[in-house]
Order: C-alpha cells, then structure tokens, then sequence
C-alpha cells in the first residue's frame, strides 16, 4: 500500500513538474541582428516565473541564471576580450584543445553572440510542498 502511495505522489510531482514548464514567448526571433533592442520574454500564463541566462548556459542549474523582470538589453559583444580564441596551442601538452594544428589567437576582436536561453516554472513554494508530501 505505502509503495503504491509513494508511486501516486511521484507521478503527481512528476506531472506538477512537467506541466510547470510553459512555452516562452520571445519577442524577436533567433537570428542575427546588426541593431540593439530590448528583448521581452513572456508566457501564457501570469503566474508562471521566467528564467534566463545571456550566456547560454543552461538556467535550470546555472549561477549566471536570473529572474526575468524587465526587458533584456541584447547589444553588441564584438568589443568584448576573446576568451575561447585566446586558447593557444600548447607544444607540450597532448590535451592541448589546439594540439597540433598551429592555431594561433588572432590579434583582433572576434564577431560574439549573445545566447538567451529561458524556463519558466511554479513558484517554488508549490514544489517544496509536494517534495514533503512525498516524504512523509
């Protein structure tokens, strides 16, 4: 009987997850722009919360992650300091992640993209709850 319960809450977690997720609305499409603009995020229903990144890591277990509040700034990161085309080759190293191609940093700044990626979910108020459910 107790496993039976214990296999209702988790398919009712299971699904409180899963349908916390809701789609996002971006308002540009992916793509490349050569103009800064605001970036507006929003889902079908109000009392979803929006998470995002601008540096395309994943914000389901980011640290750069932050809560959506007011519109996004996507500007022009062409000025920034390279940082993965900096990595030279490394002669005495096999885990060089250039080894053996002669690659050498370019002395200019590289084109960058800023990547937004977003989740939306229940206040975590409704998940706690269901987790001690499941507990006890």
């Amino acid at each position: 009987m107790e496993k039976i319960i214990f296999n209702i809450y988790l398919i009712l977690l299971i699904f409180a997850l899963t349908s916390s997720q809701d789609e996002i609305i971006f308002s540009k499409e992916s793509g490349f722009y050569t103009e800064e603009f605001l970036l507006t995020l929003s889902t079908s229903s109000e009392t979803l919360k929006i998470f995002y990144t601008t540096d395309g890591s994943d914000p389901t277990n980011s640290t750069t992650t932050k809560e959506y509040r007011e519109p996004i700034q996507i500007i022009d990161r062409s000025q920034n300091p390279n940082i993965y085309g900096n990595y030279e080759e490394d002669m005495d190293s096999p885990l060089s992640i250039s080894y053996n191609c002669k690659y050498k940093k370019p002395p200019f700044p590289l084109d960058k993209a800023m990547i937004i990626r977003a989740v939306s979910k229940k206040g975590k108020i409704m998940e706690i709850l269901l987790l001690k459910h499941i507990l006890l």
